[in-house]
């Protein structure tokens, strides 16, 4: 799961601890297009655009309504092949950028 041409400014945001328990969903006003198996995405608001690979595509397609980190492991050890400890590590990693540079909506845990 990789992230490839950012450009734009740096937007300084509240960094949220993940957990998998979180739930998160992407932003509704970013503009993202397909390209073969992965997806290239657009912040029109900050002028920063993101590239992922067809796992990280998978998340994006996943998060369109909210959802846990746990229930988008599952969901991504269904379709591929990765042990359920690099899945989640990778998945936590992945998901923490997109909330970080405020790509994902993230619901507090209770």
């Amino acid at each position: 799961m990789t992230f490839a041409g950012r450009k734009g400014c740096h937007v300084d945001r509240m960094k949220v601890e993940l957990s998998l328990d979180t739930i998160i969903s992407r932003r509704a006003d970013l503009i993202a297009t397909d390209i073969d198996d992965d997806k290239v995405f657009l912040d029109v608001s900050s002028g920063k655009y993101f590239g992922m690979n067809r796992v990280g595509s998978s998340i994006w397609d996943l998060s369109e309504s909210p959802i846990s980190i746990r229930e988008i492991c599952g969901r991504l050890m269904e379709r591929f092949e990765v042990d359920e400890s690099a899945c989640r590590r990778e998945t936590m990693q992945f998901c923490q950028t997109l909330a970080d540079n405020g790509s994902f909506v993230v619901t507090p845990n209770d």
